[in-house]
C-alpha cells in the first residue's frame, strides 16, 4: 500500500471513529468524558485530514507541521483528561494547555523548525507522559466498579507507548537516515500508529461506556429513589454473599435496625410530604455517622438496616449509639416549624449455628421493639434474655 492509500485510509477511518465518539457524547451528554473523548476524536481527525491536504498542496509552516503537531498532543491530552473525568470527577485542561504551548513555542526554537528529528525528540517524549498518565489512572482504578471496561484502552495506551519508546529509538540511533528518509518514515509509521492507537482507544470507550451505562442501571435497581440508600432487593443480594464470606472467614457479621419514634405522627401533623424530606435527613444524618464502607438500606416505611461485616460487636454497638446521638441533635427545620427527631435501635450479630442473615435481621428487629417498649430513643443489643422480655 502506497503511502497516499494509506493516509486516505486513515482519514476516513479516523472520520468514523470520531462520528462514533461524538455520537456517544450526544446520547449522554451527561458524562463530561464522553466529551472530553469526542475532542479527542475530532482533533485525530483533524490532523490525519491536515497530512492529506498536505500531499495535494504546500500549506502554510504554520500549519503543518506547527499546528497540526499540537493538534496531535492535544488529541492525546484530552483521551488523559476523559479518563481522570471519568476515574476522579476531575479534568486536565490546565495540564494540557501547559503542554500544548511547550509543542507550540519549541518549534520556534533554532534547528527544531528545520529539523524532523528535533520535532519528534520535543513531541514524542511529551506524547508518551500523557499516554503513560491515562494509563497509569486505567491502572489504579482498575478494581472500581467500571474497571472492567478500561482493558480496552489500557491495551491500546501500553502499545502506542511501546511504539513510541521504539520510535524515540529509531531517531537517536538514525537521526541522519531519518532525515534522509523523513517523510515518508515518519508519516507512515506515525499513519499506522495512529490508526490502531485510534482504533483501540475508539474500542475502549464504546466499552466503557457500556459497562458504565449497566453499572447505572444495576445502581438504580438498587438503590432508594427518596433516602439514596440502597433498598431492599439490594439487602439481600449483599446481605448474602457477606453472610457467607463472615462464616466462611469466622468473623463477625451484624445488622443494626432502626426507625423513627412516633413518625405517624410527623406524617399526620405536617402531612407526608414533610414526612418524606424528614426521612431524607434522617437517612443524611445516619449516613454520616457511619464510616463510608458501611452498608446502608431502606427496609420499607420508615424503618433502616446498617449491615456489618469485620467489626466486633462492642464496635458497633459504638456506632449506633453515635447514630442516635446524632440523629437526635438535629432536629428536622422546616420553613414553619422545628422537628424534634429520635430513633430507637436494634443491634444483633451472627450465632455460629445461624442457616442465613434472615435469622440475624429478626433478632436485631426484636432489639429494637425492645428498645421501643423501654422509652424509645435508645439502642438495644440482642440475646436471648431479653427476647423472653420482649415476647412477655
Amino acid at each position: 500500500m502506497d503511502l497516499l492509500t494509506l493516509t486516505i485510509s486513515t482519514v476516513m477511518f479516523s472520520a468514523m471513529t470520531a462520528a462514533a465518539l461524538v455520537s456517544l457524547y450526544i446520547t449522554n451528554k451527561t458524562n463530561k468524558a464522553m466529551c472530553d473523548w469526542a475532542i479527542a476524536g475530532v482533533l485525530f481527525f483533524s490532523c490525519n485530514l491536515s497530512i492529506l491536504i498536505s500531499t495535494f498542496f504546500t500549506l502554510p509552516w504554520l500549519l503543518s507541521p506547527v499546528l497540526s503537531n499540537v493538534m496531535y498532543i492535544a488529541a492525546h491530552g484530552f483521551i488523559f483528561s476523559g479518563i481522570v473525568r471519568h476515574t476522579r470527577n476531575e479534568n486536565a485542561y490546565l495540564t494540557i494547555a501547559i503542554i500544548c504551548a511547550m509543542v507550540f513555542l519549541i518549534q520556534f526554537a533554532p534547528h527544531v523548525s528545520e529539523s524532523v528529528t528535533f520535532r519528534l525528540l520535543t513531541i514524542l517524549p511529551m506524547m508518551m507522559a500523557l499516554n503513560g498518565l491515562s494509563l497509569f489512572h486505567l491502572w489504579r482504578f482498575r478494581n472500581s466498579s467500571l474497571g472492567k471496561g478500561y482493558w480496552a484502552a489500557g491495551c491500546a495506551l501500553s502499545l502506542f507507548i511501546v511504539y513510541t519508546l521504539v520510535h524515540m529509538g529509531m531517531v537517536l540511533s538514525y537521526p541522519e537516515k531519518l532525515e534522509y528518509l523523513g517523510d515518508d518514515i515518519v508519516q507512515t509509521t506515525n499513519l499506522l500508529a495512529t490508526t490502531l492507537y485510534d482504533a483501540g482507544i475508539t474500542l475502549g470507550v464504546i466499552f466503557i461506556h457500556a459497562w458504565h451505562r449497566e453499572t447505572t442501571l444495576r445502581n438504580l435497581s438498587r438503590t432508594d429513589a427518596l433516602s439514596g440508600w440502597y433498598n431492599r432487593h439490594a439487602l439481600n443480594e449483599f446481605a448474602t454473599r457477606e453472610f457467607a464470606c463472615c462464616q466462611r472467614d469466622k468473623t463477625t457479621f451484624a445488622f443494626v435496625t432502626f426507625d423513627i419514634d412516633y413518625f405517624k405522627k410527623v406524617n399526620d401533623t405536617y402531612g407526608h410530604l414533610i414526612g418524606d424530606h424528614a426521612l431524607k435527613h434522617i437517612a443524611s444524618v445516619a449516613k454520616n455517622a457511619t464510616r463510608e464502607y458501611d452498608y446502608h438500606f431502606r427496609h420499607g416505611g420508615e424503618e433502616f438496616v446498617l449491615m456489618f461485616s469485620g467489626l466486633q460487636i462492642n464496635d458497633i454497638e459504638v456506632v449506633a449509639e453515635r447514630v442516635r446521638r446524632a440523629i437526635h441533635a438535629a432536629p428536622f427545620v422546616t420553613p414553619t416549624d422545628t422537628i424534634p427527631l429520635s430513633i430507637s435501635l436494634g443491634i444483633a450479630a451472627m450465632e455460629p449455628d445461624d442457616l442465613n442473615w434472615h435469622v440475624v435481621l429478626e433478632r436485631a428487629d426484636n432489639a429494637m421493639y425492645r428498645a421501643k417498649k423501654g422509652g424509645r430513643n435508645k439502642a438495644e443489643r440482642f440475646n436471648q434474655q431479653k427476647l423472653a422480655l420482649v415476647k412477655a
